[in-house]
């Protein structure tokens, strides 16, 4: 649906750009990218109108970014990109950059044989291996987005150790039972409880 490479692409690149990124003495930046209130477009104008935001803001991302990182759909109406040799400063100035072309551009769509144009807004979440080590990349960017979401949305945030994630958090024991790589005291991140 959006042309950009699925999650699987995701899981096996970010191992390699780390390893790379370590060996150069170099930051790894990841930025979280959430559709804002994506259910809503599909919910009034269906699924068809849903994919077409989608690709829109796919390539939106995809254009801010062609020249310095890759941009993966992470699933559903999330974009992962990752950016090689890049500041905190940096990614945090590029998700701000990429919020705008979003916001500052629309949709056009053909609802019952007239055409509209549709605005669509984004939050983004921030996160570079300067901050964090390699496994929590990803988490804390997403951690960011979440705060993002909470604090207004359509706008970047950057991830900081020392805020709390805003909204509840619950500690849940978990057993597998089976070879893992896992140590104790990891953090999950839980998309959806059933």
């Amino acid at each position: 649906v959006t042309g950009l490479p699925p999650r699987k692409i995701l899981d096996s690149d970010i191992p390699e750009l780390l390893r790379a990124m370590a060996a150069a003495s170099l930051p790894l930046c990841a930025i979280m990218i959430d559709i804002d209130h994506f259910k809503a477009f599909n919910d009034r104008y269906g699924h068809d109108i849903g994919d077409v935001v989608l690709r829109h803001v796919a390539s939106t991302v995809r254009k801010a970014v062609r020249f310095r990182g890759e941009a993966y759909r992470y699933g559903g109406e999330e974009i992962t990109v990752l950016m090689m040799n890049t500041s905190v400063a940096e990614g945090a100035a590029t998700a701000e950059r990429i919020c705008r072309a979003v916001e500052n551009s629309s949709v056009e769509v053909e609802i019952q044989g007239e055409m509209q144009d549709l605005s669509v807004e984004i939050s983004l979440g921030v996160a570079t291996t300067e901050q964090v080590s390699g496994s929590e990349l990803i988490v804390s960017a997403d951690r960011a987005l979440y705060n993002a979401k909470e604090t207004g949305r359509n706008h970047a945030e950057v991830f900081d150790k020392t805020k709390r994630v805003i909204g509840d958090t619950t500690v849940i024991d978990v057993t597998y039972r089976g070879i893992t790589s896992m140590k104790t005291n990891n953090y999950i991140l839980l998309k959806r409880w059933y």
